[in-house]
């Protein structure tokens, strides 16, 4: 069974909730926002858990620690490299890692964007949210 984590605006105008974007099980902004939001599964239901730009923020703090913490052992092993080539393939896949990390917190800043845009009455929201189904 897959699931999708759905991405949702209600217009302002109405009530009735417009899908923005999801994302599937596989796709790694999916596992940031899940990890650290508790979202409403959805199955055949209409919920739905509200997105803040303070509940955005921690998960883009979250992908900034394990970034951090991710160059910092990359930094290590390219110290070890020249002494013991084993490395290599781990700071190939240490910085394949990083990359897929800084491009997650590209797209959680997107919806961070998005919610914020909401919050202030940029948009034509009134709220956005999200659902696991």
């Amino acid at each position: 069974m897959s699931s999708y984590l759905h991405i949702y605006g209600i217009p302002k105008e109405g009530d009735k909730p417009i899908e923005i974007v999801s994302y599937s099980r596989s796709n790694p902004v999916y596992s940031a926002i899940c990890d650290e939001i508790t979202i409403a599964w959805a199955g055949n239901e209409e919920l739905y858990t509200d997105l803040t730009t303070s509940k955005m923020d921690e998960v883009i703090s979250e992908i900034t620690q394990d970034i951090n913490s991710s160059k910092k052992r990359l930094q290590t092993y390219e110290k070890y490299v020249s002494n013991n080539s084993d490395y290599i393939q781990d700071i190939i896949y240490l910085q394949e890692y990083v990359d897929e990390l800084i491009c997650t917190k590209h797209y959680c800043e997107m919806i961070k964007g998005i919610v914020n845009d909401s919050e202030m009455g940029f948009s034509g929201f009134s709220k956005i949210c999200c659902n696991v189904g």
